[in-house]
């Protein structure tokens, strides 16, 4: 899902109790991929009731850009290609755990 796509369309009701609401001044979608401040969104997530909806509807929806259920982007990324069973891009030359060995990808 586009963010075009996401304005446009119907919104799912649980977010009409999500907190993040009230906090306009919370960079809730950076430029960058990466957050600023990565400790507001975390606290403000933290205490939403929907926060496990709002993460689900993320990953569902494939929705790649924002903060969603307390999660970024890339973090979201890393969790639908270990659910669907794809390995994770690696930088030539860095170190990973592989089964309990370093290997190099």
């Amino acid at each position: 899902m586009n963010l075009k796509e996401f304005v446009s369309g119907p919104r799912p009701l649980w977010m009409r109790d999500a907190l993040c609401r009230e906090y306009a001044d919370v960079t809730w979608f950076p430029t960058s991929g990466l957050c600023g401040d990565s400790d507001a969104p975390e606290s403000v997530c933290s205490r939403c009731l929907v926060r496990s909806e709002c993460l689900a509807y993320a990953l569902e929806n494939r929705i790649d850009y924002g903060i969603w259920g307390g999660m970024t982007a890339p973090g979201r990324r890393r969790v639908l290609a270990e659910r669907d069973g794809r390995p994770l891009w690696r930088r030539p030359g860095r170190t990973h755990a592989v089964h309990g060995t370093d290997a190099r990808g």
